[in-house]
């Protein structure tokens, strides 16, 4: 079964040819060369930016100084620190717990996030 898709296509398809065939063949050759080459770096690794621009050392490095910092600051205020009265009711009961679940999820993506880089420098991609 043929629809008017099919006509136009065929008919696209003889209009495509025939233009082809008037192009000029140096100009063929350089397009399939650029196709060829675009092609090539298709299937080319590319290298990360980490694997490339870093040592693997500098992400833990960075990490370790991150948490060292985080210690010597000791523990941060909790919500109701030096706020008044009326925001620290707002925090009670079911909106603290929230917030704690939200901090505690945020926690634990940045932590995946950073052994999926620690995986990344090490060349592997995390599937065994």
């Amino acid at each position: 079964m043929t629809g008017p898709d099919d006509d136009f296509e065929a008919r696209l398809r003889r209009r495509l040819d025939e233009e082809l065939d008037r192009v000029d063949p140096e100009q063929l050759a350089r397009l399939g060369a650029a196709r060829r080459e675009a092609v090539a770096r298709l299937e080319r690794p590319r290298p990360s930016f980490l694997a490339g621009a870093l040592p693997r050392w500098t992400l833990a490095a960075a990490a370790a100084l991150l948490v060292a910092v985080m210690i010597a600051q000791g523990p941060l205020p909790g919500p109701g620190a030096g706020a008044s009265p009326q925001v620290v009711d707002l925090l009670d009961g079911r909106e603290a717990a929230a917030i704690e679940e939200l901090e505690l999820l945020e926690e634990m993506e940045f932590l995946a996030w950073l052994e999926y880089e620690a995986e990344l420098g090490n060349g592997t991609d995390g599937a065994g």
